[in-house]
């Protein structure tokens, strides 16, 4: 089991390059106290800035602390990534991930960028914004989600999707295009 406070991985508790090759067997749980801006991923707590690719997730994810957000702190739990930036291609969480807010089958938090091939098939949990791909996307420029798959079963009180829990666009120009997406999961 992997347990921490602030940025917390099977792998990497924080990392900005390109991650590849890497599968997790092991539990992954966060817990600042009442402290926020927490990160649990299977692989990673927060990845940005270089590709991830061929990332298999089998440990269950999870934030501990469960009230945590007031409009600028959150704690962000996901199968692969809790929090992100960069490509992603062939990533499949098998976990279940359960947190607040910011929950996501591949990542809690995620934008800018195209996710492909990928899956979740473990169970989510969340209080809201709880996605079977990604908890919340954001994105201020021209992003592609392909050939992706939930199959986990959802639940959360609000901002639910099977794929995107929500989804926000900055500026005149943002658009996310899907392209063989399917959600297979429960959303309850």
């Amino acid at each position: 089991k992997v347990h921490g406070k602030r940025y917390v991985g099977g792998a990497f508790g924080s990392s900005t390059g390109a991650i590849s090759d890497i599968t997790n067997l092991a539990d992954v749980s966060v817990d600042n106290g009442d402290g926020c801006n927490c990160y649990a991923g299977g692989i990673a707590g927060s990845a940005g800035g270089g590709d991830a690719t061929h990332l298999i997730n089998k440990g269950n994810v999870s934030s501990i602390s469960k009230n945590c957000y007031d409009g600028n702190l959150t704690k962000e739990v996901g199968g692969i990534f809790g929090t992100g930036g960069g490509k992603i291609s062939q990533a499949h969480n098998y976990g279940n991930v359960e947190g607040s807010a910011n929950v996501g089958g591949i990542s809690g938090r995620y934008g800018n960028t195209s996710i492909k091939d990928s899956s979740n098939h473990g169970k989510l949990n969340g209080g809201y914004w709880t996605g079977g791909i990604v908890g919340i996307y954001q994105t201020s420029g021209s992003t592609e989600f392909e050939n992706l798959l939930n199959e986990g079963e959802l639940h959360a009180g609000s901002s639910l999707g099977g794929i995107i829990g929500k989804a926000y666009f900055n500026g005149a120009k943002s658009k996310l295009t899907f392209k063989q997406v399917q959600n297979k999961g429960d959303v309850l």
